[in-house]
Parts: structure tokens; C-alpha cells; sequence
């Protein structure tokens, strides 16, 4: 059963080893820790049987959300992990009077924009050599919170 809470110091050398699985730039301790603390920025993970199997983090700037993580171990992706880190994400945003949430995604990470994409996310736009290592554009995507 997959359960999805925010990230804690604690979570960190866990949530490391996902990120230097799934990335080739990837952040460090630092980096986390350093988020955790500055006041805009939120991070949840999954947890499955006591293992972190995946996480999510964003920053919260007025209205706004910018997602720059989201990972999820090898062996644990398929099973809906991505998908219930994008739905805390969601959640907190519309808990927070967001307007939206945006994200950049390798435009060759097809299940990745299809995940969001099923998760509400247009694709507006797109980065010239976003990425790096390899170089590579990048797909803005972006989810709108409707304001009554």
C-alpha cells in the first residue's frame, strides 16, 4: 500500500539514493536540506513497507508552483507511485490557494508526460536544450486551479 507524507531531515539519505538513481545532475544532502529549511519549498515522499520508494518537491512562490523533483525507485515504478506523489502535490496546491503548478519533463520521457498529462497537465510550451547530460528540450507543462 503506497502512503504519501511529506519529506523530513530524516528522509534525506533515503530520498539521495533515488536521485542519484534517476538523475545525472543530481542534488545532494545539501541541496535537500537546504529546501527543507528555506520556507517555500515542499517535499513529500511514498513510503512502501517502511521503504521510500519515490518523492516529489516543489516551491511555492505566492500563487505559484514549480515542481523540480519528482523520482521514483526502479523497482517501484508501474505501480502508481508517481501518480499518488502528483495527487499530494495537487492536493497541497489546492489546499494553498494555488493558481497553478508547472513543471519542465524530457520531451523523450514519454510516460512521464503521459502521467501528467492524466493528471490535468497541458503541455505549453517547450525549452530549448533544457537539459544537459544529454542535451536535451524539455516540455513546460502546466495544471491550472480553477478560482471561484
Amino acid at each position: 500500500m503506497i502512503k504519501v507524507r511529506r519529506m523530513t531531515a530524516s528522509d534525506v539519505n533515503s530520498v539521495c539514493e533515488i536521485e542519484r538513481e534517476c538523475f545525472t545532475r543530481p542534488w545532494n544532502e545539501r541541496n535537500f536540506l537546504d529546501s527543507l529549511n528555506n520556507g517555500c519549498s515542499v517535499f513529500f515522499v511514498s513510503v512502501d513497507g517502511g521503504i521510500i520508494t519515490g518523492f516529489i518537491g516543489a516551491d511555492k512562490v505566492g500563487g505559484e508552483v514549480y515542481i523540480s523533483n519528482v523520482a521514483v525507485r526502479e523497482k517501484f515504478r508501474k505501480r502508481g507511485v508517481a501518480s499518488a506523489l502528483i495527487d499530494a502535490m495537487n492536493s497541497y496546491c489546492i489546499d494553498n490557494n494555488a493558481e497553478f503548478i508547472t513543471l519542465e519533463v524530457r520531451v523523450s520521457n514519454t510516460p512521464a508526460v503521459n502521467l501528467y498529462e492524466k493528471s490535468g497537465f497541458e503541455n505549453l510550451g517547450r525549452r530549448k536544450n533544457f537539459y544537459s547530460a544529454p542535451n536535451e528540450d524539455a516540455f513546460i507543462m502546466t495544471k491550472y486551479f480553477l478560482k471561484e
